[in-house]
């Protein structure tokens, strides 16, 4: 399909232009089919309206089951009841507290690139400031971080590729057993450590959680494990993605990225824009608890519904011009790429923070930032997490 036009939907979800630029084909989902069966049997849903509305409704859509345990597969009362236990350290109130430190670990991350030449920013920043600050809240060393990105590529990549169709979804299966293997050795490193801190507290996250595990009816030792294994991974990939994805859409877009130096309050609806014009997580899977009607399709009960927000992001209905990079748009908060309702992403307000303080950060040295010629940025090839593997970008 390499350079050919797909004149079907399964050829579109099928090519490897897919992958690197889903956009087109949502577009015409959009347009032509916003509710499309796969011939796999699973329903795929784009229109804005639609997929705000399943997102909010957990009764009659809540989340699959999950082989593997995980805070994500839960739905309310239970994770309702964990998140409240959690949700205080991640408001924005609390995110503004840590501002500072953001803002140091970004200024010693800028600090020590070269005032000239090129660099990767993935590795000089994008993946530098999450990881310090999601291990320094939990109190998880800094230096385990190769086993953490082993984990997560061996997770993501069971669960990040295309589902559209019947062989995509065989190849996700034949992944799970790895998923499976890293689930384990993730939850086990946690367990020791939770173990330790209940032992011998410090001034941290694990610890401070450990004690509602001793009291003994407010938290169970798995339930606390599962959850730490959602704040690390969440709170490590969609600032990761949306730093790259930031400065990679600035440069793309010269004029944007000339308005925003000349009026720096731009800075946070350029995050907005960023988030809602290339969404990380592009898509989440619900199932149907009774049959019900979607877009003129009878749904049975126990169905599997793929919701893709990044599709929604660029529905015209809602957005003007939708496809328009604009950093000074007033409609850019009206994204479902941090999800609605009861699973509406915890780490919302500390990815926004990261992103702004990163690329404040960053612009604020070299004013002359480029790419490097012959040397393009490149994507991990991954489609439910969308991302760069590598964003090589020109100093001065």
């Amino acid at each position: 399909m390499t350079g050919q036009v797909a004149e079907t939907f399964e050829e579109a979800f099928a090519s490897e232009e897919f992958i690197l630029d889903p956009y087109p084909t949502y577009e015409r989902l959009l347009r032509e089919a916003p509710v499309w069966r796969s011939p796999s049997g699973r329903v795929f849903v784009s229109s804005h309206s639609l997929v705000s509305a399943i997102l909010r409704d957990h009764e009659r859509f809540p989340q699959p089951e999950d082989p593997n345990p995980s805070f994500h597969a839960m739905n309310p009362p239970e994770h309702t009841r964990l998140r409240r236990l959690v949700s205080s350290a991640f408001t924005a109130r609390a995110t503004e507290r840590i501002r500072e430190r953001i803002v140091g670990i970004v200024s010693d991350l800028v600090a020590a690139m070269p005032e000239s030449g090129d660099i990767d920013l993935m590795s000089a920043l994008s993946v530098e400031l999450p990881t310090r600050m999601i291990t320094g809240m939990l109190g998880v060393p800094l230096s385990d971080g190769e086993l953490w990105e082993k984990w997560a590529n061996q997770l993501h990549h069971a669960t990040a590729a295309p589902r559209f169709l019947p062989e995509q979804e065989a190849l996700v299966a034949e992944s799970r057993a790895l998923a499976k293997a890293a689930a384990i050795e993730e939850q086990d490193y946690f367990r020791r450590i939770v173990r330790e801190r209940m032992q011998d507290p410090g001034d941290d996250m694990i610890s401070e959680l450990g004690r509602l595990v001793q009291d003994g009816d407010r938290l169970t030792e798995d339930e606390l494990v599962i959850t730490l294994v959602l704040l690390l991974g969440g709170g490590h990939h969609t600032s990761i993605n949306l730093i790259s994805s930031c400065v990679y859409w600035l440069l793309r877009h010269p004029a944007e990225l000339a308005k925003l130096r000349a009026d720096p309050e731009l800075l946070s609806s350029a995050i907005e824009e960023t988030i809602r014009f290339d969404t990380t997580l592009q898509s989440v899977d619900r199932l149907t608890a009774v049959p019900v009607e979607l877009g003129g399709f009878h749904v049975e009960a126990g169905s599997r519904v793929t919701v893709l927000m990044a599709a929604a992001n660029r529905d015209p209905e809602v957005f003007e011009d939708p496809h328009e990079f604009r950093i000074d748009r007033t409609d850019a908060r009206r994204y479902l790429s941090f999800g609605l309702g009861a699973h509406f992403c915890l780490g919302a307000p500390l990815a926004r923070a990261e992103g702004q303080e990163a690329v404040r950060g960053l612009l604020a040295r070299y004013p002359r930032l480029g790419f490097v010629p012959d040397d393009p940025p490149t994507r991990d090839g991954l489609y439910t997490l969308r991302g760069f593997s590598r964003v090589p970008v020109r100093l001065g």
